[in-house]
């Protein structure tokens, strides 16, 4: 990994906006995996590895395909390419040069993902001439149309009946509805039973309570799926009103003058 620059018109970027946040860390996480020239091996679990070393639950290979469907990264031959990089970035001037092959623009083959769920600009040269992309502001495609993005079709979930029914009362009572597939996927490994479900619920409900899932507006509050796999709702947590007594206790040195909140 290599020191890259981040300039403000990335946060600002209304191509990224197509995109969650994870993958838009992931491109920045490009920049800093390609080499001097933009250049990075096309292995999505060598890049997951290295840019999420703590996260399992990222789909990198779709993630990846997301931002190739927004031209801001390419591929060919097995090798990543992010245009116009050396426009952006200035690498240090030892730093080695690049092993990997220069992008050739004269190759025909249409470069594209089968996994690509983001279609937003349709123009065919579009597809097929991916090298000439701008990173923070891309141009309109050669063919100088920009079609409508198709609107999004309600996604259809993977899950048995049985089990569907079963994460919909988890996701009911779940705080932060994010990464809905992941928890999905997570959720079928568990296979919980009915009276399972109910202790996940009830244990979802401790949880929110928690002075953790509560503080910061609910800033430390888990993916669902990391919850779900580490099986979480067997931990054991204290309410908020019994971490606030133990934390005023501390304050003041003498518990014999507080009294026991649970009676």
């Amino acid at each position: 990994m290599r020191s890259r620059n981040i300039k403000p018109g990335f946060f600002i970027n209304e191509s990224l906006s197509e995109v969650d946040c994870a993958t838009r860390l992931l491109f920045i996480g490009i920049w800093c995996f390609a080499d001097r020239e933009g250049r990075f091996e096309w292995k999505p679990k060598k890049i997951h590895a290295a840019i999420f070393p703590y996260d399992h639950d990222f789909d990198i290979e779709n993630m990846l395909c997301n931002l190739m469907s927004l031209h801001l990264i390419t591929c060919q031959d097995k090798v990543g390419y992010i245009p116009r990089f050396r426009e952006h970035q200035h690498p240090h001037p030892h730093e080695a040069k690049s092993k990997l092959p220069a992008y050739n623009e004269q190759i025909q083959e249409d470069t594209k993902c089968n996994e690509m769920s983001l279609q937003v600009m349709k123009c065919q040269a579009d597809i097929r001439i991916l090298g000439y992309s701008d990173s923070i502001n891309p141009p309109i495609p050669p063919c100088g149309e920009i079609l409508e993005k198709p609107k999004r079709k309600k996604r259809i979930s993977e899950l048995p009946k049985d089990q569907l029914e079963s994460f919909k009362k988890f996701w009911a009572v779940w705080p932060k509805h994010i990464a809905q597939a992941d928890a999905e996927k997570a959720w079928l490994k568990i296979s919980p039973t009915n009276g399972q479900v109910e202790v996940i619920c009830h244990a979802v409900e401790r949880w929110k309570k928690s002075q953790k899932w509560q503080e910061n507006n609910g800033e430390f509050i888990p993916y669902p799926a990391t919850w779900l796999n580490g099986k979480r709702w067997r931990d054991e947590i204290k309410s908020t009103v019994i971490e606030n007594y133990h934390q005023n206790v501390i304050k003041c040195g003498d518990e014999s003058i507080f009294a026991d909140p649970e009676k």
